[in-house]
């Protein structure tokens, strides 16, 4: 027997015209999902990207009529980047410089890191950082 996930937790003024306790999250995905990008916080967007998947959201986000154009484009630029983000912060610009979360950047030209020109030790995991989420 295969049992649901839970519904995500999101406010309830969100989906006002409804009644709470009857609401099928998985028949009203459409709805939910653009309500929480027009007017969700970021922990209602990590509760519908948990529930519904990114491919869903951003499948919804383009097809919806509901949706202004910004909060479309909104959502295309910042759903990839909310999954890698790690919670503890940092690491999100190796991200935006193409990288790997957790690694350094690679300098341009020879040489290592230090004042006579040797190689840098590898960087080590910084203590007490989650890890990132990958959705």
């Amino acid at each position: 027997m295969r049992s649901s996930p839970p519904n995500p937790v999101i406010r309830r003024h969100l989906l006002w015209e409804y009644e709470w306790e009857s609401i099928y999250f998985s028949r009203l995905a459409t709805v939910v999902i653009e309500r929480v990008i027009e007017r969700g916080d970021p922990a209602e967007w990590q509760e519908i990207v948990n529930y519904y998947g990114v491919g869903k959201i951003l499948s919804v986000a383009e097809k919806s009529t509901r949706i202004s154009p910004r909060d479309k484009n909104f959502t295309r630029i910042y759903l990839p980047f909310f999954c890698f983000f790690p919670r503890g912060g940092g690491g999100g610009v190796a991200l935006l410089r193409g990288g790997v979360p957790g690694q350094r950047a690679a300098r341009r030209g020879g040489g290592g890191g230090g004042p006579r020109g040797g190689a840098r030790a590898p960087s080590r995991p910084r203590v007490g950082v989650d890890p990132p989420r990958f959705c």
